[in-house]
């Protein structure tokens, strides 16, 4: 656990960073008393206070515990770090803060269409950024990559606990930052154009053929439901049937990969 003052005006810390020892268990009431600690160290700063936590935080309230005690599950953490400090306090999501912080001190200030943060340490933490405005809580750690949690192979902890050179660890990275990349396109969308899959007319005479094949629709101008088709991005009704073909998934084109686990 750390904390330290902030100047607003210019995003740099104010004063050196105080550490403690993370209390274990980590229940919510003994990281507060620790938390209080820690405020105290800097008598001179009074105004509110933020604190960060890896989960899903709505509202104040913890919503996940991937990587922090259990205990922490439907926590109203701004209420306890609020009595236990005596101060204003305000609870998000760490790589959220992160995210917020890129947007007026960093990397993503001033910057139109999609900005992905990630933090690297005991998981991967994500912020999404679309037009300077915050997505909350994306927990794109959590995707699962050729069958792994994509933490549990490309985190911080896991490079620690597997002893993994700095190249073995950048392979892992490659691979979930190049799954990244194929989820989120980062051009905007025109009208007429789609991003992750390929549309093409059939022709009438070849429609029987491709009738009741998996992925495709079953009939001409509806689903398979009978409901009407729609242009994804025009809401148009579709007249022609339209087949669709995936674009190749990441792990597909990847033989080898080493985001394989080993043998």
């Amino acid at each position: 656990m750390k904390g330290a003052p902030v100047d607003l005006g210019t995003g740099d810390f104010a004063a050196e960073r105080v550490r403690a020892t993370t209390p274990k268990p980590s229940t919510p009431e003994a990281v507060a008393e620790v938390f209080a600690g820690i405020l105290e160290q800097f008598p001179d700063s009074r105004g509110p206070v933020g604190v960060t936590v890896p989960g899903v935080v709505r509202h104040g309230v913890v919503h996940s515990a991937a990587n922090i005690d259990k205990s922490w599950l439907g926590t109203d953490a701004d209420a306890l770090f609020t009595k236990a400090t005596g101060r204003d306090v305000h609870v998000v999501n760490d790589a959220d803060a992160a995210g917020l912080a890129e947007v007026r001190y960093g990397a993503a200030r001033g910057r139109d269409g999609l900005v992905i943060v990630t933090t690297l340490g005991t998981g991967i933490g994500s912020a999404l950024v679309y037009d300077g405005v915050l997505v909350p809580n994306s927990e794109l750690g959590h995707l699962e990559i050729d069958g792994h949690g994509a933490e549990k192979r490309a985190a911080n902890s896991a490079r620690e606990s597997e002893d993994l050179s700095w190249a073995k660890w950048a392979q892992r990275l490659t691979t979930y930052y190049r799954t990244l990349e194929m989820l989120f396109s980062h051009r905007p969308l025109r009208r007429g154009r789609r991003d992750q899959q390929e549309v093409r007319r059939v022709p009438a005479a070849d429609r029987h053929r491709h009738r009741d094949r998996p992925g495709d629709t079953a009939q001409q101008g509806r689903d398979r439901r009978g409901r009407a088709l729609r242009d994804p991005l025009t809401g148009t009704r579709l007249k022609t049937r339209l087949r669709t073909r995936r674009a190749p998934s990441a792990s597909s084109s990847r033989r080898g990969s080493a985001w394989a686990a080993p043998a």
